[in-house]
């Protein structure tokens, strides 16, 4: 499942520039994948959308949302699952499914399917052009085509799990089923939350900080000592130093994991002559900013991403932070290689869950380690949803994404009993027995 900017940092980091969308391996996702495809208009008759233009050009944009019904349709004992993929940009289509590994049930159907603009999905972005591109890719629109997807199967019995960044989608595929009178989910699987705009980076910082700060806890004085008061601590840069912490944190790792890799990887420099530290510090010395900002393509996977994350979440979202004295700073000088991802782009369509009043069931899974959706977005989600019954599940030690970790295979049949047949009582049940099933899980209900 790809994580919230996972994927937009991985490329980055990698430095490539690969073509978005790739033409599509049809013969992979017809024949290995059984992908079917469902005709949508780019843009579904919004009048006065930006840079719309007249009808008759709107409906000149068809594109083929492709999707793939998995597991055993026939068992109408259990709730179609609808998997909401994270990202922005990721697709659902021939990934695993760590939540169907988690219930038990290899053949419980689900229903996945690729974003508009990802995988077996893709748009023409040089047909569009770069403002109708960015136009394209907003998330209202692509939860319009998932209502679509929905309204075309009639799914009568289904239940949504969006992580990371599908939790964003999620809500507005909810709020407008809900406008649109169409049978609501029986309940909403939320794992990792988006509470709104701003959160993304302060909530992510945030999280990368506490982290931090733990791991400094648990360093030797000699190493806190040079990484204070060195310009170049054993001569790497501060923005080396930043760039190596955020990418254990974020990209490599999470939660207790990074805490110990981070710890164990810094601890070694005591001695600087041993193997580990030498190794540490050729890698150290070796990373390099990927790129700047303005190398991003028009049509890249950089472009996909950022047109989100720069217009719904946060204008002024940062890459790289400097390790500054031992604090991470994420704001810097202008002229620091901060890789500000957002500085050609404006926040035009913020999100924010508050403006939302969603009515099904509503399951939280959040992990207290979280550096990537922080605990206070989260929570902000959490508590502007007062129309809905809603159970919060907070694991302690775990990062971005509950259900792959140990902590599946611990409460996952207390969740499987739960999504078979979610029910008001039911949920009450599932609090009490995720407290049971994994002894570092709080839960809260809110009737």
């Amino acid at each position: 499942m790809t994580n919230l900017w996972i994927l937009f940092a991985a490329a980055v980091a990698s430095g490539t520039h690969p073509a978005h969308p790739v033409a599509p391996d049809w013969p992979t996702c017809a024949n290995v994948y059984r992908a079917e495809v469902l005709s949508l208009p780019i843009f579904p008759g919004f009048t006065g959308f930006p840079t719309s233009g007249r009808s008759d050009v709107l409906q000149d944009y068809p594109f083929a949302l492709a999707f793939v019904r998995l597991g055993d349709w026939s068992r109408t004992d259990l709730p179609v699952i609808v998997e909401v993929p994270g990202g922005p940009g990721g697709g659902g289509i021939g990934e695993e499914s760590a939540l169907v590994k988690a219930l038990g049930i290899a053949d419980w159907p689900r229903l996945v399917y690729d974003p508009r603009g990802a995988n077996c999905s893709p748009l023409s972005f040089s047909m569009l052009g770069e403002a109708r591109s960015h136009d394209a890719l907003d998330s209202a629109l692509s939860a319009g085509d998932v209502v679509a997807l929905i309204r075309a199967l009639g799914l009568q019995r289904y239940v949504i799990y969006g992580q990371s960044f599908g939790t964003l989608l999620a809500t507005h595929v909810v709020a407008q089923l809900q406008a649109a009178r169409l049978r609501l989910p029986e309940a909403v699987v939320l794992d990792g939350t988006i509470g709104r705009y701003g959160e993304l980076p302060s909530g992510a910082n945030d999280g990368d900080v506490a982290v931090w700060n733990r791991v400094r806890a648990r360093l030797p004085a000699a190493v806190l000592q040079r990484l204070e008061h060195e310009v170049e601590p054993w001569g790497v840069s501060r923005l080396a130093w930043g760039g190596d912490i955020r990418k254990i944190l974020e990209l490599d790792y999470s939660g207790a994991i990074a805490l110990e890799v981070l710890t164990a990887r810094y601890s070694s420099l005591v001695n600087e002559n041993s193997k580990q530290a030498r190794q540490v510090l050729a890698s150290l010395k070796a990373w390099r900013p990927a790129q700047s900002a303005a190398d991003f393509a028009f049509g890249g996977s950089e472009f996909y991403a950022a047109s989100v994350l720069c217009r719904e979440l946060d204008s002024h979202w940062v890459l790289n932070p400097i390790l500054t004295g031992l604090e991470l700073d994420y704001q810097g000088a202008p002229a620091d290689a901060l890789l500000r991802i957002c500085d050609s782009e404006t926040l035009t369509r913020p999100f924010d869950s508050a403006s939302f009043s969603l009515r099904p069931p509503l399951v939280y899974l959040q992990g207290s380690d979280d550096v990537q959706t922080s605990l206070q977005t989260a929570r902000y989600h959490f508590e502007n949803q007062t129309h809905a019954q809603r159970l919060w599940v907070e694991v302690a030690g775990v990062g971005h994404g509950v259900v792959p970790t140990a902590w599946g295979t611990h409460c996952g049949a207390a969740l499987s009993a739960y999504l078979r047949r979610p029910t008001r009582a039911a949920l009450g049940q599932l609090a009490a027995e995720l407290r049971g099933c994994d002894p570092d899980t709080r839960t809260e209900l809110r009737d």
